[in-house]
């Protein structure tokens, strides 16, 4: 079972996604601050990292600079910006623009927002862990001596 990381100031969104991850099979934990996700990081060894960008006075992309190791990860915002897309993909990380946000107005902030939210993260987080997964695969042929072409 993969451990998963979620840090999101929202309470809210941060619970939803928690029982999406979970109920998909996933060990879901949950950080609201950027040092709870830090403490998290490094205890925990969180195989994902599912981190908001804009944090109660941080910004999420620290604890992807700041980590020990490198750590898959999905950057997530409410708006779209190409200066912290790029900055999210020298870090290693995927961008996402929070889905319940369109034209830069944000929605309702409903149960249904957070749902749609949830499984647009979902999505991704499940395709980026079949590529890791596919990739340590390959990974663990080449280290045995076998070829891959």
């Amino acid at each position: 079972m993969q451990n998963i990381l979620v840090v999101e100031d929202d309470e809210a969104s941060r619970v939803g996604l928690l029982v999406l991850l979970a109920d998909a099979g996933y060990r879901a934990l949950g950080a609201g601050t950027l040092k709870e996700a830090r403490r998290l990081l490094e205890e925990q060894h969180p195989d994902f990292v599912i981190v908001d960008v804009r944090l109660a006075g941080d910004n999420g992309l620290q604890l992807l600079a700041m980590a020990s190791r490198p750590v898959p990860a999905i950057v997530m915002t409410g708006f779209s910006d190409q200066s912290l897309q790029a900055e999210a993909r020298q870090l290693g990380a995927d961008f996402m623009v929070k889905p319940h946000r369109t034209g830069g107005a944000p929605r309702m902030h409903s149960a249904q927002a957070i749902a749609d939210d949830g499984r647009h993260v979902l999505w991704r987080c499940t395709a980026m862990a079949a590529a890791a997964t596919h990739g340590r695969r390959r990974g663990s042929r080449r280290a045995g001596g076998g070829t891959h072409h």
